[in-house]
């Protein structure tokens, strides 16, 4: 047997690198979990507070007032405020070792800061305090046989993850399509890059936050070389968890919509909570703290300081211990569970073994993702036309971060994927349908009105199934209309008694619009729909979907958003071969355009009802994700009308279109990894 020493030789070099930072990244964790330092700044009469920051999240003041303090409000719309002392007082904080803290005086006479114990007022400077311990520096000093143990015991757990990866690679690159290989070298291969992130990302974003931008790279350059011309499916879960994996990390907890409220939700289907009341549980002690920081992330004015996270890697926490309030989820409580079964069980699990609500909120993420992953892996093998199209709608970056996410969207852009894609093989491919295709038809529909509401419109589909397909023409008009009721009633059903369905009037508290609005001013309403439709249009169909991230706040400049825009315009309309065969007839276009737009008409009364204040010439609190259950639908007719560009055949004999549109991928998500970095750093 030949052997390949430059296989070797980069296994090894790999190894070395990946464990030396898993070692350093695991003594670090070790070392800020474990040590303390006890703060004390004694402010006299007169010192007046601007700012307090503890790894760089900035903390408000109001939270300060005291009979000693007072919280003097400068900014009202931003919460701003400056805390002026009337008595001689302390502030008092016990840090991790590793976390910064920075305080910011107008006036700081005869104030002074104490570490341990020990005077250091002369870090003082220029009416600041600015101290930020170096934990690399305890590498150094740290016990021998800790750090030796640590050492070998990375260095043989990453052999085994680097050595599962390598295999991953090596199978994806075979002609082999047995399914359940697949899914199984899929699983291992998420959890192992997991595995080596969670030891070593936080370690290299403090150091240097682009270097997680590396793997994406790296990818690039192996891809073009190993996998020209493999399956659209095996190149979507390839990118799907890489991509995904380092979205996990790089988009701070508790900033994609509504994420804390869903990853409560988990406690309370775990049985993880105190007392709860109508729309609130008592949560653990250590969960709510740790939600409280991640939240304020939020803000433009927090940034990301990794030594927040080296903390909370390896704390072992106590869920005994429950906060005296109460958490409000009430946006999530009566959400049907089977969305958060997962979530569910990781929190069960995850408590049970006392990880930290940092861990378990990341292997939370990352359950979703490979959930979502494989469904999504299984939508674009089974369908018979327009796997591009699916392939690249998987991989839009809000549809990322949405997979590597705690929430619904999870699930139920996943489940549409799959039953669009199974209504495509009815249409397309199936030649007679009996009672296993309804049934799994209706098993499909079912799942897909667990989720979210407003999505039974995709029923419609089947109106393009011949009814030769069927055993009669009266049978095949009849489960048309089953299947379309059936969503209908199920999705209404479970989305009224989990109060999704929006069906009051006007509200005199919120002066919001409401349907009773809508039944008597038709005309009005009908003026603020078109006027939301025209301002949105081109959000909703396109650029919500790669530049609006986090809550809508991370947006991309204007030279990177064209870039990113000429490169999904491009791998859109590249041409295939098979393009001609799958031209679509008028009357299915037709189809697939009513159906988005019986969506978008769903999505915008729901906002309307619900958060569009009197008065405003349009709809409020519509999110471009919202329409991603059924965006392929539109992409199908926009890459059959649309422009159809020609690869020169240089390109398309080294690399071909597939790995093209790899490419062009890739480059966006380094573009859109860069602009999220900047955003939080």
């Amino acid at each position: 047997m030949k052997v390949n020493f430059k296989k070797i030789l980069l296994f090894l070099a790999l190894l070395i690198f990946i464990s030396s930072f898993s070692t350093m990244g695991y003594m670090i964790y070790d070392y800020s979990a474990n040590n303390y330092n006890e703060y004390i700044i004694n402010l006299k009469a007169g010192n007046i507070i601007e700012e307090i920051r503890i790894d760089d999240i900035n903390y408000r003041l109001a939270m300060y007032e005291s009979e000693n303090l007072k919280a003097i409000e400068q900014d009202p719309q931003n919460y701003n405020f400056q805390l002026e002392v009337l008595n001689d007082t302390s502030l008092y904080y016990k840090l991790s070792c590793s976390e910064t803290l920075k305080v910011t005086f107008v006036n700081s006479e005869e104030a002074s800061f104490i570490i341990n114990g020990q005077d250091h007022s002369d870090l003082i400077t220029d009416n600041v305090i600015d101290y930020n311990p170096i934990p690399y520096e305890y590498i150094l000093k740290a016990d021998r046989s800790k750090m030796n143990s640590a050492c070998f015991v990375f260095f043989i757990v990453d052999a085994i993850f680097l050595y599962i990866i390598f295999k991953f690679y090596n199978y994806m690159r075979t002609d082999n399509k047995e399914t359940f290989l697949v899914i199984i070298h899929s699983v291992a291969y998420a959890i192992c890059l997991f595995g080596i992130m969670l030891f070593s990302y936080y370690v290299l974003y403090d150091a240097f936050k682009l270097f997680v931008i590396l793997p994406i790279a790296a990818l690039i350059i192996y891809n073009i070389k190993f996998f020209k011309g493999k399956d659209y499916e095996k190149l979507y879960i390839i990118c799907a968890i890489t991509f995904g994996v380092l979205m996990i990390f790089l988009m701070p907890p508790c900033n994609v919509p509504d994420e804390a409220s869903h990853y409560t939700k988990g406690y309370e289907l775990a049985r993880v909570y105190g007392e709860e009341g109508q729309g609130f549980i008592q949560t653990p002690v250590a969960t709510n703290e740790f939600l409280n920081v991640a939240a304020n992330v939020q803000s433009h004015d927090n940034d990301i300081n990794a030594r927040f996270y080296f903390k909370e890697v390896l704390r072992n926490s106590d869920y005994t211990q429950f906060i005296d309030g109460k958490v409000n989820y009430a946006n999530v409580k009566k959400a049907f569970f089977i969305p958060y079964i997962i979530c569910g069980l990781v929190v069960k699990i995850g408590t049970m073994l006392s990880l930290s609500p940092l861990v378990i909120f990341l292997i939370t993420r990352l359950a979703n993702l490979i959930f979502a992953t494989i469904i999504t892996y299984f939508a674009i093998k089974i369908t018979p036309r327009f796997k591009r199209v699916l392939f690249i709608i998987g991989l839009l970056p809000i549809v990322i971060q949405q997979s590597a996410a705690i929430n619904v969207d999870t699930y139920t852009d996943a489940v549409a994927f799959l039953l669009i894609a199974y209504i495509l093989k009815l249409i397309y491919e199936i030649k007679e349908i009996g009672l296993k295709q309804v049934l799994l038809l209706f098993g499909a529909g079912l799942l897909l009105c667990f989720g979210k509401f407003g999505y039974f419109p995709v029923a419609l589909m089947l109106i393009l199934v011949p009814n030769a397909k069927f055993k009669s023409k009266s049978k095949g008009i009849v489960l048309k209309v089953a299947f379309f009721a059936f969503m209908l009633i199920i999705s209404y059903f479970f989305n009224t008694i989990n109060n999704y369905i929006i069906t009051d009037v006007v509200n005199d508290e919120t002066n919001v619009y409401g349907l009773k609005y809508i039944l008597t001013n038709p005309f009005s309403a009908i003026a603020v729909y078109f006027r939301s439709f025209l301002i949105r249009l081109d959000q909703d169909i396109f650029r919500g979907y790669f530049n609006c991230f986090g809550y809508s706040t991370v947006v991309l400049k204007t030279i990177p958003y064209l870039v990113t825009f000429a490169m999904y315009i491009i791998i859109l309309c590249t041409k295939e071969a098979d393009d001609e065969e799958q031209k679509l007839t008028l009357f299915e276009k037709i189809v697939y355009v009513l159906i988005f737009v019986m969506l978008i008409g769903i999505i915008y009364t729901v906002a309307f009802s619900a958060w569009t204040k009197m008065g405003a010439r349009s709809i409020l609190g519509v999110q471009s994700r919202y329409f991603i259950p059924l965006l392929p639908l539109i992409y199908f007719v926009i890459q059959d009308i649309g422009l159809k560009i020609n690869v020169p055949e240089k390109i398309k004999n080294k690399l071909g279109n597939r790995d093209l549109s790899f490419v062009l991928i890739s480059i966006t998500y380094i573009i859109a990894f860069a602009t999220i970095i900047s955003f939080f750093a």
